[in-house]
């Protein structure tokens, strides 16, 4: 993969543009702005939104169009691959990953904790933002934590560490071979 060229314009929008507590952050911007990702995206899209000529929403709706049947191409070979898994044995991850997707909906959010290898968003369909958490730098730790913080954020989520817990603990040892994970799934 490639980086940006040369000449492009790079602005970095972040609640820590600046990475003060990251000593080795070297990654060069032409402009730093401190906000929250999501009120940034909204109001970036309002301001284009009111600059836009008709000419340009024709371009924005047949490049979403496009876009949006390659994703639909893509999710068709995707489950072709997990179908083309479905008897393997020990479980393939990808299988695995395939069918814990069928089983999660908009009311559930999953924490991955799972390294590499699973795929387990390739699977997942939420639509709704906020519905699916991973950390893909390490396995075993992050997630009772953030099961906490999510359940102290909505009086309605409970912790569902049945049979979901044992469903993705496979997916971390076929792709991880390491040691015991800590996977939650909330449903709210």
């Amino acid at each position: 993969m490639s980086g940006p060229s040369p000449d492009a314009y790079v602005a970095v929008i972040d609640i820590d543009p600046v990475k003060m507590k990251t000593p080795t952050y070297e990654f060069t911007a032409d402009q730093r702005i401190a906000a929250d990702a999501l009120s940034a995206i909204e109001t970036l899209t309002a301001a284009v939104r009111e600059r836009m000529t008709a000419g340009t929403r024709g371009r924005v709706a047949e490049r979403a169009a496009r876009w949006a049947e390659h994703a639909r191409v893509q999710r068709a070979e995707a489950e072709q691959d997990a179908l083309s898994r479905a008897t393997a044995t020990p479980i393939d991850p990808i299988w695995l990953a395939y069918n814990i997707g069928q089983l999660v909906d908009d009311d559930c959010i999953v924490l991955d904790e799972t390294l590499g290898g699973g795929n387990l968003d390739r699977y997942l369909c939420s639509a709704r933002p906020g519905s699916y958490f991973a950390n893909p730098a390490s396995s075993g730790g992050w997630s009772p934590g953030a099961a906490l913080g999510r359940k102290a954020g909505s009086a309605r989520a409970r912790c569902d560490r049945g049979d979901r817990r044992r469903l993705l603990h496979v997916l971390d040892r076929q792709t991880a071979r390491s040691g015991p994970p800590h996977t939650t799934a909330h449903r709210s």
